[in-house]
């Protein structure tokens, strides 16, 4: 609301309405963690703009479920002023923080992109929500941003998805 000058995320922004008792809100720790060159685990998260009350829900599920995602909570209307209709940008990825000449922890799995499937962190299956709720591709047409190249990196969108981290130790 205020142009990204208080910083808040998670549930420490004042406003986000929890509507069902889950063990996962914005900010949780996830206890099913993907390991390096073993199991993977993902799951599926969709924020969707109800058109009747003008409310943000945020829905969570198992990976590739989209018609059974349990709603978690949503942001009253109120707390948005230029997203009435509808946002303008989706941001994916990571972000890490740390003091000033501390060393940076890592980010994602710890290690960087170019290692690929079942060893870097990734966002795949990204999609879009119209009005009415149904998912769409998008067109690849990503803007990609990265700070800090020496320690975190991001791959290139391809098919929707992209791979990110890195073992961090960078000082700020």
């Amino acid at each position: 609301k205020d142009g990204f000058q208080t910083y808040c995320y998670d549930t420490r922004c004042p406003g986000f309405v929890l509507a069902n008792k889950t063990n996962m809100v914005p900010g949780s720790l996830i206890d099913q963690v993907s390991t390096y060159g073993g199991p993977q685990y993902d799951m599926t998260i969709k924020v969707y703009k109800d058109p009747a009350s003008g409310n943000w829900w945020l829905y969570y599920g198992a990976s590739g479920h989209y018609n059974e995602l349990n709603a978690i909570g949503y942001w009253p209307s109120s707390l948005f002023t230029s997203m009435a209709d509808s946002a303008s940008d989706m941001h994916f990825g990571g972000t890490v923080a740390y003091l000033t000449n501390e060393q940076g922890p890592p980010m994602g799995s710890g290690h960087y992109p170019e290692e690929g499937e079942g060893k870097a962190a990734t966002f795949n299956r990204i999609q879009g929500v119209d009005k009415k709720g149904n998912m769409y591709d998008f067109q690849d047409n990503f803007y990609v941003v990265q700070d800090k190249k020496e320690c975190y990196r991001v791959s290139q969108v391809k098919n929707n998805g992209f791979f990110y981290g890195g073992p961090g130790h960078c000082i700020n």
